[in-house]
C-alpha cells in the first residue's frame, strides 16, 4: 500500500518477483510490477534507470516525494489508482470479506478492581523501593 499526502492510494498491489544477487546470494525484490505500473502512467513519467536503482527512489522522485527534484509527470497519480484494475481488484476483496462474530465480555474491564489495585501497587512498590 503506497499512500501519497493526505493519504490518498497510489499503489496497492504485488510489488513484484524476488530476484536473486549475484554477488552476495541474497534476494531482493525487484519491484518490477510497481515499476511498470508507474512507466504506464503517461509519457511525461520519466523511465526506470534499470540494474542498480534503487525502485523506491524512482517510485518517491515519481510521485515528487523525494528528497531530489520532483519530476513533473502531470499525472493525479490518485485517480490513476482509483480507475485501475489493481482498484478494482482491492474493492472486490473488501467486499467478499465476513464480518464475523461481535465479541462481548462479561464485565466493562478485563480484570476486576482489586486485582488492577494489587497490579498497581505491586509497580508502584517496584519504582519507590
Amino acid at each position: 500500500l503506497l499512500l501519497k499526502r493526505g493519504g490518498l492510494v497510489v499503489y496497492n498491489g504485488d510489488l513484484g518477483p524476488a530476484k536473486e544477487s549475484v554477488n552476495n546470494r541474497q534476494s531482493y525484490n525487484s519491484a518490477q510490477n510497481m515499476v511498470g505500473y508507474f512507466e504506464g502512467a503517461g509519457p511525461a513519467v520519466p523511465l526506470f534507470k534499470g540494474h542498480g536503482a534503487n525502485p523506491a527512489e524512482f517510485m518517491l522522485e515519481v510521485l515528487g516525494a523525494g528528497t531530489g527534484q520532483a519530476v513533473d509527470t502531470g499525472v493525479v497519480w490518485e485517480e490513476v489508482y482509483k480507475v485501475s484494475p489493481m482498484a478494482r481488484e482491492t474493492e472486490h476483496k473488501l467486499a467478499n470479506v465476513s464480518i464475523g462474530t461481535k465479541v462481548a465480555f462479561n464485565d466493562r474491564y478485563a480484570a476486576s478492581t482489586m486485582k488492577q489495585l494489587w497490579y498497581s501497587t505491586e509497580r508502584w512498590a517496584l519504582l519507590h523501593w
